[in-house]
């Protein structure tokens, strides 16, 4: 007797008979005879009948009222019964309450009774289905109005868009689309480097320029050197896409640039000037951004305790009588000091040189005093002639007041009328030590000093090489042989100063240089009141100039005042040697 059952799904499972669904119980029972089996059906609610019966008897351990009385098995205890429930010739329970159409799968007959049923769809779980139902996932198309147009797909979808030619597609919400590609999607109009629906660009290339690119040479970095320099035009783009054109210079060449600079790759062997030197450029003129110190114009200085005073108002009148001075709309107050000035002195009154003290009469008329207060009149016992009277010591400078630069045997005067710019005053800044050691600073120098203004080289008074400056005095003819043969401070060709060189020297501020009134020494090199130059400023010196109305007599001058005079050539004087 075979003891093992197997389980197998029946047809009446796919077709769910009575609404028990996936219920049915099959087992399989065979016999000794191994190609003789029988399959017995059971369902819950009905009984069990025949599937398949053959010469062998099944084993099943169901009751046998479930089974029909057509069918002989062996029970649990291996005896061999018959069913007791009586069956229809199909097999089936006729009194089966749910043997219905309504719960048979339609197309199937079981018994007399056809299914009506129909299994109800599941829901669409992926794409392209049918046979089931839609949801918001996977949504059903209206294909209806689908033509020949090319679809649009995952496999044709870069080369689609790439044509000019229509296509359809459906959305998300199964709306039917028609759009018709574009041609331009293409190499030569997509940004090189850059790929847009598999379609790689080359735009700008070699190959496909820039629109605005006329054919000219381009200029980039590794030609931008040759191209400057080639005098040949060239276009470029500016960071906003602007189209440029420039042209090279083709005077970029070594010959023209200077040793030390390199242009475009190219390196000059033009020796670069020297340097300019600002005495070579005229004052307030600026070249190659030096700013010129050369002055053209040298004006006197003034010194407000000698002489300070206003304009001079002319006296119509001197009254001898009552010891007046008449001066019409006088601007005297009682007490001022004054001067007075005047071809022919008032006898009683000293001109230029003493101060008075004013005494106001009236509007138009005022007297003097010799002391302040005012003290008592002066007495003027006669009128003299051109009088005038200014008001002395007024505290501001005037052209007028400019002196000398002897300035009455003291230092160099010290002050600037105050309208007047400092390029107008020369002094011993305009001078430089041009010594060998480069120092005026003792007495065996050869003390050798440079006029900026003028370039000429200046020897120390009475130069003799390796001897202190001097104040040797020769003849004319005895001065014009010592400069000629002159060898100092390291050089030859000296001479003796013309007339107007010594005037310039003195106008470009020499006595400031070599004044030594104050006995100090300024060492190291100075060129501000240096005795070891000079060693007495305050003398007169030869000329080379011959008087042209007297050939016995030479011009000479006093360095301190600027007074220049002629004399014998035979007489002796001081000197100095020009270079």
């Amino acid at each position: 007797m075979l003891k093992a059952f197997h389980t197998i799904l029946s047809i009446a499972v796919s077709i769910g008979l009575l609404g028990c669904q996936g219920n049915t119980k099959v087992k399989t029972a065979r016999s000794t005879n191994a190609n003789k089996k029988t399959v017995l059906r059971y369902q819950p609610g009905a009984k069990i009948v025949v599937e398949q019966t053959t010469e062998s008897y099944p084993v099943s351990l169901i009751d046998p009222a479930q089974v029909c009385n057509t069918v002989t098995f062996y029970n649990q205890n291996g005896d061999l019964v018959r069913g007791t429930h009586s069956c229809d010739g199909a097999g089936v329970n006729p009194s089966d309450p749910n043997l219905k159409a309504e719960n048979i799968k339609a197309g199937i007959v079981i018994g007399t009774i056809e299914g009506i049923v129909k299994p109800s769809p599941i829901d669409c779980n992926a794409g392209n289905l049918s046979g089931c139902v839609t949801t918001s996932t996977y949504r059903s198309m209206d294909l209806s109005a689908a033509t020949a147009m090319t679809d649009l797909t995952m496999t044709n979808f870069n080369a689609t868009i790439g044509t000019a030619a229509a296509f359809e597609f459906w959305d998300s919400t199964g709306a039917r689309n028609q759009v018709t590609g574009t041609s331009n999607l293409s190499v030569d109009n997509v940004k090189s480097g850059v790929m847009i629906f598999g379609v790689t660009g080359d735009y700008p290339s070699a190959t496909y320029t820039l629109s605005s690119a006329s054919g000219t040479a381009d200029l980039d970095a590794a030609t931008f050197d040759a191209k400057a320099k080639s005098g040949a035009a060239f276009e470029y783009w500016n960071s906003a896409g602007g189209y440029q054109t420039g042209t090279g210079d083709a005077d970029i060449i070594a010959s023209n640039i200077v040793s030390t600079a390199t242009i475009f790759g190219l390196t000059g062997n033009l020796t670069a000037p020297a340097a300019i030197d600002p005495w070579n450029v005229r004052v307030g003129s600026v070249i190659n951004g030096v700013t010129g110190q050369l002055k053209t114009s040298c004006r006197n200085r003034a010194n407000t305790s000698l002489w300070d005073t206003s304009v001079p108002y002319t006296v119509s009148t001197v009254d001898a009588t009552a010891d007046t001075l008449t001066i019409t709309g006088h601007s005297f107050t009682s007490n001022m000091t004054v001067r007075v000035g005047a071809s022919t002195a008032p006898t009683g009154i000293t001109i230029n040189s003493t101060t008075y003290y004013v005494i106001v009469v009236d509007a138009n008329t005022i007297k003097l005093s010799a002391a302040s207060g005012p003290g008592a009149q002066v007495d003027i016992t006669a009128v003299g002639s051109n009088v005038t009277i200014y008001a002395w010591s007024d505290g501001t400078l005037h052209w007028w007041d400019t002196i000398d630069d002897y300035n009455n045997n003291l230092v160099y005067p010290t002050s600037l009328v105050a309208s007047w710019s400092s390029d107008t005053d020369c002094n011993y800044s305009n001078w430089q030590d041009l010594t060998a050691d480069g120092a005026c600073d003792t007495a065996a120098d050869n003390c050798i000093m440079k006029d900026k203004i003028s370039g000429l080289t200046w020897s120390e008074s009475h130069p003799v090489a390796a001897a202190a400056a001097a104040t040797t005095t020769l003849s004319w003819q005895k001065a014009i042989q010592h400069c000629n043969n002159l060898s100092f401070g390291g050089f030859t060709g000296w001479r003796l100063a013309t007339q107007k060189e010594l005037m310039e020297a003195y106008i470009h501020g020499i006595r400031d240089v070599g004044y030594n009134g104050v006995g100090t020494i300024r060492a190291l090199g100075s060129t501000h009141n240096n005795n070891l130059f000079i060693l007495d400023i305050d003398q007169s010196f030869w000329s080379a100039t011959a008087v042209s109305d007297n050939a016995t007599d030479s011009w000479i001058l006093n360095l301190f005042t600027g007074y220049t005079f002629s004399y014998s050539k035979s007489s002796a004087y001081q000197v100095l040697c020009v270079r």
